[in-house]
């Protein structure tokens, strides 16, 4: 069976400094270059928590992620969003480097998602371009070979709305979802070796779901759904380790091969 992962990303601003108080100011200079210089300096972080659950029959969803971004917003990125890191309890021994400061986003962010149902399976800070840090480990490295994944755009509308669930309850669970819309996804799939063989064969599935409305070929298409659908329909001609869906730069959908 394969494994979902969801990924809801986060954007927040906060200053650190990258000085060991039991070194000289040299040795900090010499290990941590411009980064040690008092009295700090700042990023625009972003934060992907990425995460399981059981799926909801009910929405064919496992979590609606605006529900993910009010928790972690409220009782965890509100705490850290223009603040000053080194003053933090956690950080007065150790020094808060990109990786110390994923793991403690990890730390206070996985009883959070325990709370809501969830497991919180890792976190990708990136603090820079040029400098990204996973906690505990990263998901994607074991199918990060390009030769072996292809990015596709699927251009299509839906909505979701339960019959069975009174317009009050279908509120709820799906919020502004239940209004008729649309996105440009991107779905990139990886195989177990060259992809190129099979990429025509992807593009017949995409094809007759192109501009028009995912409602008609998916019941109930939720992204989960969606990229259920296109598991089902590419692993039956060829051997895939994983499918990404990105609805919004900020919803993704993984589907690994167990």
């Amino acid at each position: 069976m394969p494994h979902l992962t969801l990924s809801k990303r986060f954007e927040f601003c906060a200053a650190h400094r990258l000085y060991n108080e039991d070194w000289s100011k040299e040795k900090n200079i010499e290990y941590y270059g411009a980064e040690s210089f008092s009295p700090g300096h700042g990023h625009n972080y972003t934060l992907h928590t990425l995460f399981t659950g059981p799926m909801d029959p009910r929405t064919g969803m496992v979590k609606e992620l605006s529900q993910v971004k009010t928790f972690v917003n409220k009782q965890l990125l509100d705490h850290v969003d223009h603040y000053f890191l080194n003053e933090f309890p956690e950080f007065k021994k150790i020094v808060p480097t990109t990786e110390a400061f994923c793991a403690y986003l990890f730390a206070k962010a996985q009883p959070l998602f325990t709370q809501n149902g969830l497991r919180l399976e890792a976190c990708h800070l990136i603090e820079h371009p040029e400098k990204t840090v996973w906690y505990p480990e990263n998901l994607y490295s074991p199918y990060q070979n390009e030769d072996h994944s292809h990015t596709f755009y699927l251009i299509a509308s839906h909505s979701l709305y339960n019959p069975s669930l009174t317009p009050e309850e279908n509120k709820d669970c799906f919020g502004k979802c239940t209004r008729f819309h649309g996105h440009n996804f991107t779905l990139t799939f990886t195989t177990l070796g060259p992809i190129t063989p099979y990429l025509s064969r992807i593009e017949a599935i995409l094809a007759p779901l192109q501009y028009r409305s995912l409602c008609e070929s998916i019941p109930m298409p939720s992204c989960e759904n969606v990229i259920d659908y296109f598991w089902k329909k590419s692993a039956e001609i060829m051997p895939l380790t994983m499918i990404k869906l990105c609805e919004t730069p900020s919803n993704t959908f993984i589907l690994r091969k167990s």
